[in-house]
């Protein structure tokens, strides 16, 4: 691991944790009756804490490099010894993060990631997010309009549609949520 890369992630996850911000303070003063402000406000100022921390932080580092260098078309080879410690950062980084559909999945564990892409779902396994509280909905909408700021790649309407029923399985007053939020908030 390099001073670099190092870096690179206090930077690019501190600009996360902004647009977390941003887009949680947009979703709650919404006043919606079906968000519990002070949960939200709270999900908010906790997002992502344990990125900060081992068992999350090296492997972080390496992921947050890899997103960058495939954006950017540049190789970069991960390091065998670092590859098993991403899938456990990853495991501990969606079971211990309520805003994570897979949190609220009790028969989900780590042989369900996708070792090969942490973004695909794995081998038609749908992850169950059903028991997910709204609040909890809503601080997950507020990370996907994060990251779809950040990424200038698709919108987080794009996202969802990509994904509801197809990686995450939710109830359609879930569904109906997820679409309103983003529909009230993205611009």
């Amino acid at each position: 691991m390099t001073q670099e890369m190092k870096e690179y992630f206090t930077l690019r996850t501190r600009a996360h944790l902004f647009l977390v911000r941003k887009w949680s303070d947009k979703i709650s003063s919404l006043n919606d009756y079906r968000i519990d402000r002070f949960l939200l406000d709270k999900e908010r100022d906790e997002h992502d804490q344990y990125k900060w921390v081992e068992p999350e932080y090296t492997p972080y580092v390496y992921i947050t490099w890899m997103y960058k260098c495939r954006r950017e078309g540049v190789p970069f080879e991960i390091p065998e010894d670092i590859k098993n410690s991403m899938n456990e950062a990853t495991f501990h980084h969606i079971k211990n993060n309520a805003h994570h559909p897979e949190f609220w999945d009790k028969s989900f564990t780590i042989n369900d990631l996708n070792k090969d892409d942490r973004d695909r779902p794995t081998g038609g396994r749908l992850v169950d997010g059903t028991m997910m509280p709204m609040t909890y909905i809503a601080a997950m909408v507020a990370d996907w309009c994060a990251m779809s700021e950040e990424l200038e790649t698709n919108s987080p309407k794009q996202w969802a549609e990509s994904n509801i029923n197809i990686r995450w399985k939710f109830s359609r007053e879930q569904i109906d949520f997820i679409y309103y939020l983003i529909d009230q908030v993205w611009t």
